[in-house]
């Protein structure tokens, strides 16, 4: 960003750190004219003016006031400005490149998982809700009929039921299956989703 030795020096910044940005159109093409930079407590600036690269930076609270006040302000004022230069020439850019997941613009741009994560988020459900179900209605669920309801009822290799009565009635309900129809047909869609991905087809 700023010349060290006589040798450019380069500076990765955090996208959280990049506050604030300006670009115009300068001519035929787009012009980054301002960005604004949170670095160590302080705000870097960097700005053309007059067609020339100029560095500001600015701290918070200025010193107490002459007129009685002895608080500092919570005020952003100016700490430090240079012009920026190459060799004795002042610089007619500024030295500042966004990289993007698709491109050098400074927008903010959609992310390239955003698919592939909406569609993991729907396998995670479409799952949960298909193992939820099978909880309740998979396993087989005993019924009796005429039992004496004191009496208590064991199920297990160890335990027997014995009919003594011909009213008496037992059998163990279960699901058919037809109720996850919808679930397996989503999940078919799911799937080719991820094939369609892993192929690189997604757009």
């Amino acid at each position: 960003m700023c010349e060290q030795g006589g040798r450019p020096v380069v500076s990765l910044w955090r996208a959280e750190d990049i506050l604030n940005w300006t670009a115009e159109r300068v001519g035929q093409a787009v012009t980054l004219v301002e960005v604004v930079l949170r670095d160590a407590g302080r705000l870097r600036v960097l700005k053309l003016v007059d067609s020339t690269c100029v560095q500001e930076f600015w701290k918070k609270g200025a010193p107490p006031s002459t007129e009685g006040s002895d608080t500092a302000s919570d005020a952003w004022v100016r700490d430090e400005s240079v012009t920026i230069k190459r060799g004795d020439a002042p610089l007619p850019f500024i030295p500042f490149v966004f990289h993007g997941p698709r491109d050098s613009r400074p927008g903010p741009d959609r992310l390239p998982l955003a698919d592939i994560i909406a569609a993991n988020l729907d396998h995670y459900r479409l799952d949960a809700d298909f193992k939820h179900g099978l909880h309740f209605a998979a396993l087989p669920t005993a019924w009796v009929s005429g039992f004496d309801k004191a009496a208590a009822l064991r199920i297990g290799s160890s335990a027997a039921w014995v009919l003594t009565f011909r009213a008496l009635r037992l059998g163990s309900l279960s699901s058919a299956g037809q109720a996850w129809g919808t679930s397996t047909g989503r999940w078919s869609v799911l799937s080719a989703a991820w094939l369609c991905w892993a192929r690189g087809c997604w757009k």
